[in-house]
């Protein structure tokens, strides 16, 4: 069953007098006095923790959106507050210009304005945009099926792209079409973004075909200008959605994944404040801010490999009460630890950089995390910017290693290694080394603040990567820096929990000790 959004509306008149259609409303009264706003707002949690029905059950930690239709200037919002997430705030357009004069709270965060004369339409945009959850993921390569056009030479290069060469063509013919569809809902926008690359010479479009129950079928194409932005799509009834390519004119093509999100339009990239950020080659990754108590240190945590794509880990930094950062990287099966073009790799240390700005800290106040593949961005960009701390579970540095083992330590495991190695492979053998020593001029050239803190947990027979704790001593260990380790035994999977407990005792730690 799905979730239902519990609601609370501030305002001078209730916009909903009973609970329907998957929304749990609750209402202050913006004119009453601050004992009764308590009183009321008391009422409301007790209803909730107190009501029998399934979606009750839990108590309330926090309203999945709120609605400020009117105000005084004396309203208290310093009893609400614990329950009012980031990102998640409608304000009245007419109280723009002063808002967060007369509630500072409200500066860091991020409150919509939006135009409240039409109640039904903001109550839509609720339901269709502020839902519960992250919903993301892909076609993938493997699952394009290349029309065989004259003599088309095709190459696939694993779950990277598909690559077709010698393309000549005066019209618009099918290069490639999807083998399966995708189910698309009356109740959402989907967003669509497509991983390709073509010569100059090519004209390509993203042709879609709308396939409803009654088997009507609506064509429709986008143009390569088009695609420089998501492809937003609304049905109004459950639709399957049919997607290949067309191309003209002469070249070579690379097609790679084809990622479907449930859009949260402009309220955020998988969850509300998510962002994305992108290079020229289409490549991306999402990152989502969140000011906690806007108090040192800024914690960074890179999400590990995950094939659904969104967010990790935001109930864990977010019961630090710190200021925190997740970054996570949709690209390939699950992830591709972070790396890519210096274009990319510059963004992602833009956005962490960005954000300590934000907070007026220095890196000296900075902590970055990750597990598994997480581990990689971690110990990367924390020694690019020369972080306070770097922690780690299940360290990940040897990348060409990784793929190396694949064979003997861990067959079809973890293949996303082979993807990576193959980006490289008119390297021959080199390129297993190339990718092993991309992280260790960053290790060995970084001068971290004064009292440094790595915090390593490893699995002893780690059949990933057997040597990236010591590596990393090895790097590390002449540095003027704290190293703090602990080993368990068993393969890279076979203790998580173990690992995540120990990896948030040290985050708690830092975060006490540096705050």
């Amino acid at each position: 069953m799905e979730k239902k959004l519990h609601i609370l509306q501030i305002g001078r008149e209730r916009w909903e007098s009973r609970n329907e259609d998957g929304l749990i409303w609750y209402y202050i009264d913006a004119c009453d006095d601050v004992d009764a706003q308590q009183e009321k707002l008391y009422a409301v949690l007790n209803a909730n923790e107190d009501n029998e029905e399934e979606d009750h059950q839990e108590k309330l930690a926090s309203f999945d959106t709120v609605i400020i239709s009117e105000l005084s200037t004396n309203f208290d919002f310093s009893y609400l507050q614990q329950y009012i997430e980031p990102y998640t705030i409608l304000v009245n357009q007419e109280l723009s210009d002063t808002f967060i004069d007369h509630f500072p709270i409200f500066k860091y965060l991020f409150v919509h304005y939006i135009d409240m004369q039409d109640i039904t339409s903001v109550i839509a945009t609720v339901k269709k945009d502020f839902f519960i959850g992250q919903n993301g993921t892909k076609l993938h390569v493997k699952n394009t099926v290349v029309n065989h056009v004259d003599n088309f030479n095709i190459y696939y290069n694993g779950n990277n792209y598909v690559e077709i060469s010698e393309i000549n063509q005066s019209d618009y013919v099918q290069l490639l079409y999807w083998n399966y569809n995708i189910g698309l809902g009356s109740d959402a926008t989907t967003d669509l973004w497509l991983e390709y690359d073509a010569d100059n010479q090519i004209d390509l479009r993203l042709v879609l075909h709308f396939i409803d129950s009654a088997g009507e079928v609506t064509r429709r194409t986008f143009t390569q200008i088009e695609m420089e932005h998501y492809i937003n799509v609304n049905v109004e009834k459950f639709t399957y959605l049919a997607v290949s390519i067309e191309v003209k004119g002469q070249g070579i093509v690379k097609v790679g994944p084809l990622h479907y999100r449930k859009s949260r339009e402009q309220y955020g990239e998988m969850l509300l404040g998510g962002q994305v950020g992108r290079d020229s080659q289409r490549k991306e990754f999402f990152y989502y801010f969140n000011p906690g108590d806007l108090q040192p240190p800024l914690n960074v945590y890179f999400s590990g490999y995950r094939t659904a794509e969104g967010f990790e880990g935001y109930w864990m930094m977010k019961n630090l009460g710190k200021p925190f950062l997740l970054i996570s990287d949709p690209r390939l099966e699950g992830g591709r630890f972070y790396i890519g073009s210096v274009e990319y790799e510059q963004k992602i240390e833009n956005v962490i950089q960005t954000y300590l700005d934000l907070l007026s800290f220095s890196t000296k106040q900075l902590v970055v995390s990750g597990l598994s593949m997480g581990t990689y961005g971690a110990i990367y960009y924390g020694a690019r910017l020369e972080a306070r701390a770097i922690v780690v579970g299940k360290p990940l540095i040897n990348l060409g290693d990784i793929a190396r083992n694949v064979p003997l330590h861990r067959p079809e495991a973890f293949e996303t290694s082979l993807d990576l190695v193959n980006e490289f492979i008119d390297q021959g053998e080199d390129r297993y080394e190339k990718l092993n020593n991309k992280i260790v001029p960053y290790l060995e050239k970084a001068k971290f603040p004064e009292d440094s803190t790595i915090a390593i947990a490893y699995m002893m027979q780690d059949d990933y990567d057997s040597q990236a704790y010591f590596d990393l001593l090895n790097y590390l260990s002449e540095k003027d820096i704290n190293i703090i380790s602990k080993g368990l035994v068993g393969r890279h999977n076979d203790n998580s929990p173990g690992i995540n407990q120990w990896f948030f005792a040290q985050l708690k730690r830092l975060n006490t000790s540096i705050g």
